[in-house]
């Protein structure tokens, strides 16, 4: 219990409020910024910090070489959020020759050259950059590297055939196709099926590992490919696939972030989103107006529920934040908190197990928002639900 309570610290303040998520943000977010940088603000003041990862500057300096100069001056303010994560393909690399997880991805060293760039206000660029960005695209649209995208569209599907059915030549974006996805994607069985092609011993494998994660990214391309239809995926280009392999690191890396920041709404990268992580469990942040921006942020955010203890039982109410920033009901009709008795110690621990979600349910009712749920017992004890 002491374990669960400090892990849980970390994610919520004294309010119940998410604290210091992350946030990634990709090249179509920061192309489209002004140069103050305005939303960065937003998500800085709120308490966010601002993950970059590699492919972010290779997307924007492969496009054009004067997009990470134009990029650097809008990151200046706000660099002591921001944390440089390392590339995809080498943590993996780095798992299959340890035989461990990886950890946390985030780049100390990295972030600190960066951090300190920014504060000299000075750009970095090699002597050889032409040299590298030619080594960059290459890599991103090299054989081997997109061998595995393109062998998935000629490969047995991992699926059976009545889900396959469901999702054929359908809108990636059809609420039954997401549904039908996540599940597909998120089901352990069909991740080591594609584990087994990317490691010879998988059994130690799990949702710590990045590996588990991408290999979930490429079943959402298997996933994909039955929504096209095999013909049609078989003929994307080289460089539609490589933008696939752009998008599929974002997404490996949205595992250990709270949310991105992204202006794609219609490509790979948004649908494939929602069949990996649902539609609440990694907010997409697409405006760069403050409301907007604050809202996510809200949603990102843990509401409390404050528990009284009495002579013969339990008050539970929602805290005063979570009933301000929450939409809340016509409260005269419902309850704004609930009284639970008990009469032996043996009944005070059975309100720990199911009376305590039904407890949940009724209080949940008063609010239009869905939320998660986080227990705070005499401001000492906390519990996830």
């Amino acid at each position: 219990m002491e374990g669960e309570t400090k892990q849980l610290d970390k994610q919520a303040d004294s309010n119940g409020q998410a604290t210091s998520p992350r946030i990634i943000i990709d090249a179509s977010y920061i192309r489209g910024m002004k140069k103050d940088g305005a939303p960065l603000h937003t998500i800085c003041e709120q308490g966010g910090r601002i993950m970059l990862i590699d492919t972010l500057a290779r997307e924007l300096i492969t496009s054009d070489h004067n997009q990470w100069s134009l990029a650097i001056p809008r990151l200046v303010e706000y660099r002591d959020a921001i944390e440089v994560c390392e590339h995809v393909s080498k943590m993996c690399k780095t798992e299959l020759k340890d035989h461990r997880p990886y950890g946390d991805p985030v780049d100390n060293k990295k972030t600190e050259n960066l951090r300190k760039m920014l504060k000299e206000n000075s750009e970095f660029q090699p002597d050889d950059l032409d040299t590298l960005i030619k080594g960059w695209k290459g890599e991103a649209e090299s054989k081997s590297s997109l061998e595995l995208l393109r062998n998935l569209a000629v490969s047995q599907s991992p699926f059976h055939e009545e889900d396959i059915e469901k999702i054929r030549n359908r809108n990636p974006n059809d609420r039954e196709v997401v549904k039908v996805c996540y599940n597909l994607i998120n089901n352990p069985e069909n991740i080591r099926l594609v584990l087994k092609n990317i490691i010879q011993n998988p059994g130690k494998v799990d949702s710590t590992w990045v590996l588990w994660h991408l290999s979930k990214s490429l079943l959402a391309v298997c996933c994909d490919r039955e929504c096209r239809g095999e013909d049609k995926f078989r003929s994307i280009s080289d460089k539609k696939l490589a933008n696939i392999k752009y998008d599929l690191d974002y997404l490996v890396l949205l595992t250990f972030a709270d949310a991105i920041a992204s202006r794609e709404t219609k490509g790979e990268q948004a649908y494939y989103r929602r069949w990996m992580f649902g539609d609440a469990s990694k907010p997409l942040i697409r405006s760069y107006e403050k409301e907007q921006i604050v809202h996510k942020f809200r949603q990102m955010s843990k509401v409390s529920i404050y528990v009284t203890e009495q002579l013969d039982g339990y008050t539970c109410a929602l805290d005063p934040w979570s009933r301000g920033v929450l939409k809340i009901q016509d409260l005269g009709k419902l309850p704004a908190s609930v009284f639970v008795s008990y009469e032996t110690k043996r009944h005070l621990e059975f309100f720990h197990g199911s009376t305590w979600k039904h407890t949940v349910e009724i209080l949940r009712s008063c609010l239009k928002t869905p939320f998660s749920y986080l227990i705070r017992l005499s401001s000492k004890w906390i519990m996830a639900i």
